[in-house]
């Protein structure tokens, strides 16, 4: 069968009417060629494409969802790359909290405890008192003493020396063999008003052995009763000195240690109270047993102007 024949045929058959011949390829031999036309005599072959598997793409741990921009969208600016942050420098600020009033009118402190509150020991009886408020008037912010009590001298720094106080010689924290100094508190945050408690007691405990392992919650119930009374009232609890005495100290660090505890937990609850640590200033001196004290329990006048170091230092930032 003539091939030609054939492949034509197959054109009228599909199209229902006779085709311009077409050849995929021109044939130069053929002839010359026309405008769209290009004549052959036998057809070639209709080239077979293979198929190509595509590879496919290595998987991403993390794929990238990109959506295409619209048309006409503007292209953004880069961004620039962030500027390192610069350390804050710490700005001295006067605390939210402050027991004490605005200034001009005078902070009032009732140093409270027992027989150390009181001066015994002391040259001029005026115990710590007297070299801490010695510091506030050569800062000459405006502080002074309350309490029922009159201990010291009439002068310091060429002015009356205020004696008020409310320290008890052998007074333990809550009454037993001893009177003690709780039961006294109330009357006496509601009579002197004070914005500050400068609070020390627990020796006389020690000193008695007056069941040691609950010293901590009588002086617990202490706080509680200067904090019902007046919640705004700064307490500041000293942790108590050491004595001369190696055995006898060891039960001031165990009492210590639970004094820490106590202001812990009330500064958790929301109570305003802070601790200082008197045991730790004075034995920092490797001599104190001899230069800081007067007697086994009671400091000299040495002692009692490290002692007025630490109350300041935890109370400067409440003063005007």
């Amino acid at each position: 069968m003539n091939k030609t024949w054939f492949f034509s045929s197959l054109l009228i058959i599909s199209c229902g009417r006779a085709p311009t011949p077409i050849a995929l390829h021109g044939n130069p031999a053929a002839g010359p060629r026309e405008s769209g036309n290009v004549t052959s005599d036998k057809p070639l072959p209709i080239p077979v494409v293979p198929a190509v598997t595509p590879t496919p793409a290595p998987a991403q741990q993390n794929p990238v969802v990109t959506t295409p921009m619209p048309i006409g969208t503007p292209i953004p600016s880069p961004v620039p790359a962030p500027l390192p942050i610069p350390t804050p420098v710490p700005v001295p600020m006067k605390p939210a909290y402050n027991p004490c009033p605005a200034a001009g009118t005078t902070c009032l402190i009732m140093p409270f405890g027992d027989s150390i509150t009181a001066g015994v020991g002391s040259s001029r009886k005026g115990g710590y008192r007297l070299p801490l408020l010695h510091l506030i008037n050569t800062a000459k912010q405006n502080v002074s003493f309350v309490g029922p009590n009159k201990f010291g001298p009439d002068t310091l720094d060429g002015k009356a020396f205020v004696k008020d106080n409310a320290g008890y010689s052998g007074y333990t924290i809550e009454k037993s063999v001893r009177s003690g100094i709780s039961e006294m508190a109330v009357d006496l945050i509601n009579t002197y008003k004070p914005h500050i408690v400068t609070l020390m007691i627990g020796t006389n405990d020690l000193g008695i052995n007056e069941d040691l392992d609950n010293a901590p919650l009588r002086l617990g119930k202490l706080v509680d009763k200067i904090f019902a009374t007046s919640p705004n009232t700064l307490v500041v609890l000293a942790q108590i000195v050491p004595s001369k005495d190696d055995n006898f100290n060891l039960k001031v660090k165990t009492y210590n240690e639970g004094v820490l505890k106590l202001v812990m937990e009330k500064v958790a609850a929301g109570k305003h109270i802070i601790t200082v640590d008197m045991f730790t200033a004075m034995t920092r001196n490797a001599d104190y047993k001899t230069t800081l004290f007067n007697d086994g329990l009671h400091p000299n006048d040495a002692g009692y102007v490290v002692m007025a170091g630490v109350w300041y230092t935890g109370l400067l930032k409440f003063f005007h």
